[in-house]
């Protein structure tokens, strides 16, 4: 199991697009709305690696239930897709 876990890591941290500096522990609770100053990320890891790490925490919610219901995740991919894409 390590080996292939070991494997897999190789394989994705060789194929990193985008490395920019990741907040690196964003979810639900780390990401808070400071009223007009706007919503804030709080408690950064401070990480350097590829910017889709960061957008797989705000979709892996800590509650196994909620992660694990297909519509949910859809729509969270939904939402990410767009708000990241405006602009470009």
């Amino acid at each position: 199991m390590f080996a292939c876990g070991a494997a897999c890591a190789r394989e994705l941290l060789g194929s990193q697009r985008e490395v920019v500096v990741l907040h690196g522990d964003v979810h639900h609770e780390n990401v808070l709305d400071f009223g007009e100053r706007g919503w804030r990320a709080i408690d950064p890891k401070r990480v350097i690696g590829d910017r889709g790490y960061d957008y797989a925490n705000l979709i892996c919610n800590p509650e196994l239930p909620t992660v694990t219901q297909p519509a949910r995740f859809a729509r969270q991919v939904e939402v990410i897709a767009e708000a990241t894409t405006q602009g470009r």
